[in-house]
C-alpha cells in the first residue's frame, strides 16, 4: 500500500506547542457563600460585545485558577474582581467568594464579591 499523505503524518515525530486553547469551564457563582479556591493561573483579554452599548466592542478579562483538585475554571471580570486581582501574581493563591446580588433601577443587577490572596 503506498504512502498517502496522511500515514506519512502520523509516523513524524511532532513538537506541538498549544497556542489556543478554550476556556475552562465557568465556575458558578450562584448563591451567596459560593467560593473558589486555587492558584491563579493566567488571565485572557477577550474582545466581545458590550451588554450595555450594543454594537460596541469591550475588552473583558477572563482569569483562570486551578483548585485544590486539579479543575481549572473560568472566572470572568467583574469591577470587585478586576480590583481584587489586579495585586494578584500568577501563581498565588486566591480565594474568591460571593457575596450578594444588588438589584438596581431598569432591571440591571451587579454580584459583589471579595477577593483573598495567599502570598506565601
Amino acid at each position: 500500500m503506498p504512502d498517502t499523505p496522511a500515514a506519512a503524518r502520523v509516523n513524524k515525530t511532532r513538537k506541538f506547542e498549544t497556542v489556543a486553547a478554550p476556556y475552562p469551564q465557568t465556575f458558578p457563582f450562584n448563591s451567596p457563600g459560593d467560593s473558589l479556591e486555587g492558584v491563579y493561573k493566567e488571565v485572557r483579554k477577550v474582545n466581545q460585545d458590550d451588554l450595555t452599548n450594543p454594537g460596541q466592542k469591550v475588552d473583558r478579562n477572563c482569569y483562570t485558577i486551578t483548585d485544590d483538585a486539579g479543575k481549572d475554571w473560568s472566572v470572568w471580570a467583574s469591577a470587585a474582581i478586576e480590583e481584587g486581582m489586579a495585586s494578584v501574581v500568577v501563581g498565588n493563591y486566591v480565594r474568591i467568594e460571593f457575596v450578594d446580588k444588588i438589584e438596581l433601577d431598569g432591571g440591571k443587577s451587579f454580584k459583589q464579591f471579595i477577593v483573598q490572596v495567599d502570598r506565601s
